[in-house]
């Protein structure tokens, strides 16, 4: 979530206008169809609830008409909506809530859940072709799909629990685009929170090269790693073209994250041999929302006293320090912000065995270099200065709705997440090589307090 293109840990701008930004390029978008007597579609891939403070500050609000995010989305009239993991974080009674507010389709194929309530599996949206060329007008059916991670069942564990199950993104999606296509879909979407897999890295069993080439699919939106796509953020690979924008030879598009891009993928359909419809050109794109793209004022408008409201709350004072607390240089040593998370989790720990057989164990805490520069930029990094302790630096220690977990486990297992961890870092070669691998995010890489590292 970015509604307003506000950093609310150093409270300062992003760059952009966040979705107020997207919601311009967006108009501009949909005129540039109209004048080319094109129709148009407009879908989310998912995170839209999550993300900042003001989400948090937003999903304990009652979901009426008038809540920010449910006023924005409607306004700015989606087809439909994908989700994403971290729309989870919050609980399945908010997600319910925030489904059956919208005037659109929020779907996940893959998420089964035992009271679905008003999310979809699926969905299929009229579009209206318009009348060119001495063709009479006519009606398209666009089919939507979205799937999550598989690992979400894990992520999300506290959540999901005894109330859904995450099944395989590959099984799902076969069988529900044959659904689609017997429901009397002509074109089928595939919004899929997924990234795409960089080189050197092992395809996962929801690669999602393999997902859209599944017989039914014909264009792709993937996200979820916050990078951008068609473009140089990607690498050649196999099923991976990062000129033309195809997955798998279908149109694809990932346009960034936090409302940094509008993903544009023109489609131009004709008649197949048997009557249906199908693509046969295209042109993948992203434009960048700017820091001189206009914001729209109606979204401003829906969002502004819940922003104003999120940035006072977080000026709160709940603690002093009298020396200055960073994560600099998070992937080469330890940090004091590290430091603090890890004697805070161990603490909670403490506390939680006191009283049992394991509270005679040795207790080890990890922390992850989460906001550690890589694809959050050269300013991506915390630093608490000497003096009030506000709670947007609380934010900052802990930017999503993680909940602290213990296990039990052995050497072998700490030297393997030790291993795990040290993937971050390039493979020895050239001596000026880099020293990160840059396919890798730094909160991969975690560091063991409790431990003596050799």
């Amino acid at each position: 979530m970015q509604i307003v293109g506000h950093d609310y840990v150093g409270d300062r701008s992003v760059g952009h206008h966040g979705l107020a930004g997207v919601a311009t390029l967006i108009r501009a978008a949909r005129q540039e169809a109209a004048e080319q007597g094109a129709a148009c579609l407009l879908l989310d891939n998912g995170d839209l609830l999550q993300g900042n403070a003001l989400g948090d500050q937003l999903a304990q609000m009652p979901v009426t008409p008038t809540h920010p995010l449910v006023a924005c989305v409607n306004h700015l009239r989606y087809d439909g909506l994908g989700l994403g993991n971290h729309d989870l974080d919050h609980g399945l009674p908010y997600l319910r809530a925030v489904a059956g507010a919208i005037d659109m389709p929020l779907i996940s194929t893959n998420l089964h859940l035992t009271d679905p309530g008003p999310l979809r599996r699926w969905a299929v949206v009229s579009c209206l072709l318009p009348a060119v060329g001495g063709h009479p007008s006519s009606t398209l059916q666009v089919g939507l799909l979205s799937v999550l991670p598989g690992r979400t069942a894990i992520w999300n564990r506290e959540v999901l629990e005894d109330a859904a199950e995450i099944v395989s993104p590959l099984e799902s999606l076969r069988s529900a685009a044959l659904t689609l296509r017997a429901e009397g879909a002509d074109l089928t979407v595939l919004l899929a929170h997924m990234g795409i897999p960089q080189k050197g890295e092992i395809a996962a069993e929801e690669d999602i090269c393999a997902l859209a080439q599944i017989e039914g699919i014909d264009a792709v939106i993937t996200g979820h790693t916050h990078l951008r796509f068609p473009g140089a953020d990607h690498g050649p690979r196999k099923g991976v073209d990062t000129q033309a924008g195809t997955l798998s030879n279908r149109p694809a598009a990932m346009p960034g994250f936090g409302g940094s891009d509008l993903a544009v993928l023109d489609l131009a359909l004709e008649r197949d041999a048997r009557g249906g419809w199908r693509v046969s050109q295209h042109h993948s794109h992203l434009r960048d929302n700017s820091a001189q793209t206009l914001a729209d004022p109606v979204v401003l408008s829906a969002a502004r006293i819940s922003h104003i409201g999120t940035r006072k709350h977080l000026e709160e004072v709940v603690g002093h320090t009298g020396r200055p607390l960073h994560n600099y240089f998070a992937l080469a040593m330890p940090t004091p912000i590290d430091a603090l998370t890890a004697r805070a989790q161990a603490e909670v720990i403490r506390k939680g065995v006191a009283g049992t057989a394991d509270s005679a164990l040795p207790i080890l805490a990890a922390t992850a270099a989460h906001t550690a520069g890589g694809r959050g930029g050269p300013e991506h990094f915390l630093h608490i200065p000497p003096g009030a302790v506000q709670r947007r630096h609380i934010a900052g220690l802990v930017p999503y709705q993680n909940a602290v977990w213990a296990l039990r486990i052995t050497g072998a297992d700490l030297r393997r997440r030790l291993e795990k961890a040290a993937e971050v870092f390039a493979p020895l070669g050239s001596a000026t090589g880099p020293l990160l691998d840059p396919c890798r995010p730094p909160f991969h890489c975690d560091t063991i307090y409790g431990v003596t590292y050799a």
